[in-house]
């Protein structure tokens, strides 16, 4: 088997906590979700075509602050904001069967805030050998 070929996807975005998240109204959230799609989708376009029938997610948020953060509250809206985005498009599904492994890590681009998503197979094809 090869090595893995990596999958990246940037959106030019930082996602909130989900400490906001889950302060924000039902409605606000979905509002956000719909907001976040295009967004999204454009990224997708932009980094090209791939399926991932098993990945490991590995996300780097960059932001305009360096202020601390904590990771566990960025997981829950990378995955409503970005992941869910990625379903029937580039991942069968969102769950731990399709990806079992997630890193995340805050860094730091007081010019340039960002979220860089990877996908790593851990499947023996390709990327760019399977489809959906």
């Amino acid at each position: 088997m090869s090595d893995p070929i990596p999958y990246t996807i940037t959106i030019p975005h930082t996602p909130p906590s989900g400490n906001t998240w889950n302060r924000m109204h039902y409605h606000d959230q979905d509002d956000l979700v719909k907001a976040w799609a295009p967004v999204v989708s454009a990224a997708v376009g932009v980094a090209g075509k791939a399926w991932f029938d098993r990945a490991r997610v590995e996300a780097v948020m960059y932001f305009k602050s360096n202020r601390r953060r904590d990771v566990p509250n960025y997981l829950l809206t990378l995955d409503k904001l970005i992941i869910d985005h990625f379903k029937g498009r580039i991942i069968p599904d969102d769950n731990s069967d399709v990806l079992p492994e997630y890193r995340l890590r805050f860094e730091n681009d007081r010019k340039n805030p960002r979220t860089e998503v990877t996908l790593v197979s851990l499947h023996e094809k390709s990327p760019a050998e399977a489809g959906p």
